[in-house]
């Protein structure tokens, strides 16, 4: 063998170790589970919008960990145990900005609640099938001063994914001027999705001005026939 031809086999061969020894590590297995709450309560948003994240320390790469939060505000990682620390993603949520993070030892499984302060909640939704027109009725409570609705919506969907931007049919209005005052009631004619669909999905969604991300509440099933 020419020194040439050992020359290449000496670095695949410790390349080959490094890769085994490597492979050798144990995948990780703890998981982190919680929600997103206001008052006890999970908040509905968009599925896969809103990002919180997970830093761990005593490592020399420091990078958050994304954590998508589910469209009925729950969420979950498969993690290495270790001690964390889960912040809020500033500027991305129909709720007040807050900077602080909650601190947990993550060991085979960890739950928390992540809580928020929302501009509006959704209160006493109700949605309901006449024929084809789908009713809905709800109360907007402000829990943040100084911020104003911009919409009110109510959105149906094929599949249990539904939200602003996917959706079979919607309904969009502005406030009126008791929007906070009393129920307010939205109607959508299904008459040309009852053609082709059994069922469908509904929510109702607040969006507040100057805020990409609506308030939701949680998905409801109707039957159409």
């Amino acid at each position: 063998m020419n020194m040439r031809r050992l020359t290449f086999i000496i670095p695949f061969l410790a390349a080959s170790l490094a890769a085994c020894e490597y492979d050798n590590y144990a995948p990780p297995g703890s998981v982190l589970q919680g929600r997103i709450v206001f008052e006890g309560q999970p908040v509905g948003v968009r599925d896969n919008a809103i990002q919180l994240e997970l830093w761990q320390d005593g490592y020399a790469l420091r990078s958050a960990i994304p954590v998508y939060v589910r469209q009925d505000g729950t969420f979950n990682a498969v993690l290495f145990d270790g001690e964390y620390k889960l912040a809020r993603k500033q500027n991305v949520g129909p709720w007040e900005n807050n900077p602080d993070t909650i601190r947990f030892e993550l060991k085979g499984s960890h739950t928390v609640d992540v809580e928020v302060r929302p501009f509006f909640v959704i209160r006493n939704d109700n949605i309901q099938r006449n024929g084809t027109t789908l009713t809905a009725t709800f109360d907007v409570q402000q829990v943040v001063p100084g911020r104003e609705i911009e919409t009110l919506a109510l959105y149906v969907g094929a599949t249990q994914f539904v939200d602003n931007r996917y959706n079979l049919a919607r309904r969009e209005q502005a406030p009126g001027p008791d929007a906070l005052s009393g129920p307010n009631t939205l109607t959508l004619d299904l008459a040309s999705v009852a053609e082709s669909r059994s069922y469908v999905f509904a929510r109702i969604g607040v969006k507040t001005r100057g805020v990409e991300e609506l308030i939701y509440t949680q998905v409801k099933k109707i039957e159409l026939r």
